[in-house]
């Protein structure tokens, strides 16, 4: 039995840009939750830590911004989610947790991964296991686990460097386990939407369906496959299509008439679906979005807004993003070869022919914006370009063209602030702190 579960943050964790750039990669929404509430449900008798393999930050060299964003990233990530982490703390003290597991958080963990992995431990009497598929490295089993050696961990070395680096002895083990899924760069969590919502469904009780289907002009196609939450408001000329899979609107949801659902889907809490609306299959949208026109494949992290009328597919939307009225993207080049997308730090062949938007937080587009297949755009945004805009937008751009000036990083936290206000919700200090970190590497750049 597993009785302590240890989510740290990826040190290379660049190629889930932009979104890396303020969240740990264990927050990305995939399906109807964000994978560290899908490892607390699937973990339901173990205690969760969420822990940095870094030194505390007030005995480092605060001069290592990669050190300072891994610590900031967790402390915000505690603060935005109301997490008490008893663990906060551990770092180089000598405490030890019993029957501990270490995930990376690119592993998308399944019950049926769960159940494995259990059997594994039960069948071996090896005191340290190390899991993986393939070249990927995605789970550390320790029978004792001392903090104090947090900072060993790594899901990125190769596994002989590992192995000499622990010095383990014959109660050392590595397993293979197949039907595993790790994610290596943000579009692919696009790939795992329907199957994530289809797993989800079962997390999710139906508190209003009953009173739903009394009411006139509300249609439920497969309505096994539906589960609406407390207190959502379905008007009338609404149509919820779960044949193809299932549909969760959760808690304070409002869909509002003339729109239809396609499955699978997650439409989350306090969230808005506007008139007219069309949300077709594996579409992930988070808590307090407002959200019309037509979306498809995409994922929206929460508290963003595509209020009207333009075509959203194949995208990643992080938090706290605006897009103004008749924003589009292309999601499907006219040669249908495959679409690269470029990063701050290389190009990358996604290996897809459909691929749209990858969107940091706090962006906002001008009315009648246009994004070209592929593209990839940083945070704090202001995109008011004529035309198509470039396919790689960097941090604070003033414009989006490639030589915009540059939004000025206290005009932009002051903007933040006034915007998260609305929603009574706090810009946090270390994500200001992370703000700048980030426009200074855009300054760094130039």
């Amino acid at each position: 039995m597993i009785k302590n579960v240890i989510l740290i943050d990826d040190k290379n964790n660049l190629d889930f840009y932009p979104f890396n750039a303020l969240h740990p990669i264990y927050e990305l929404r995939i399906g109807a939750l964000k994978n560290y509430q899908r490892i607390e449900k699937i973990f339901h008798d173990a205690k969760l830590n969420f822990m940095n393999n870094f030194e505390d930050i007030d005995n480092s060299d605060k001069s290592d911004k990669s050190f300072n964003s891994q610590q900031l990233k967790l402390a915000s990530f505690l603060k935005r989610n109301n997490i008490d982490n008893n663990n906060e703390n551990h770092t180089t003290k000598d405490i030890v947790l019993e029957k501990a597991f270490i995930i990376n958080p690119r592993f998308i963990i399944t019950k049926e991964n769960y159940n494995d992995i259990i059997d594994i431990i039960n069948l071996n009497p090896f005191k340290t296991i190390l899991f993986k598929n393939g070249e990927n490295l995605f789970g550390y089993y320790f029978d004792v686990f001392k903090i104090s050696t947090i900072q060993e961990i790594s899901f990125d070395s190769e596994l002989d460097t590992i192995k000499e680096s622990y010095k383990m002895s014959d109660h050392f083990i590595i397993v293979e386990l197949n039907q595993t899924t790790t994610i290596n760069y943000l579009w692919e969590t696009l790939d795992l939407v329907k199957n994530s919502i289809i797993n989800d469904f079962k997390y999710f009780e139906s508190i209003s369906l009953k009173d739903i289907k009394t009411q006139d002009g509300i249609f439920l196609m497969s309505k096994e496959k539906i589960k609406i939450g407390n207190n959502v408001k379905i008007e009338p000329m609404v149509v919820l299509n779960a044949n193809d899979g299932e549909i969760i609107i959760d808690d304070n949801a409002k869909i509002m008439s003339n729109t239809v659902v396609y499955g699978p889907c997650y439409i989350g809490k306090n969230t808005v679906i506007k008139p007219g609306a069309k949300i077709y299959p594996n579409t992930s949208i988070g808590d307090y979005c407002k959200i019309g026109g037509e979306v498809e494949n995409t994922i929206f992290q929460g508290y963003s807004n595509k209020q009207h009328e333009g075509f959203l597919g194949h995208s990643f939307i992080s938090e706290w993003v605006n897009f103004g009225a008749d924003t589009n993207n292309s999601d499907l080049k006219n040669t249908y070869t495959n679409i690269s997308m470029q990063l701050p730090h290389k190009l990358v062949d996604s290996g897809r022919i459909f691929l749209g938007l990858m969107c940091g937080d706090h962006t906002k587009t001008g009315i009648n914006s246009m994004f070209i297949t592929g593209t990839v755009s940083g945070l704090c945004g202001i995109l008011v370009k004529e035309w198509f805009l470039p396919n790689f937008i960097k941090s604070f751009s003033w414009g989006g063209k490639h030589n915009s000036p540059l939004y000025k990083v206290d005009k932009a936290i002051e903007t933040a602030k006034i915007v998260m206000k609305r929603r009574n919700r706090e810009l946090l200090e270390e994500e200001i702190e992370l703000l700048k970190i980030e426009y200074n590497r855009v300054i760094n750049e130039k």
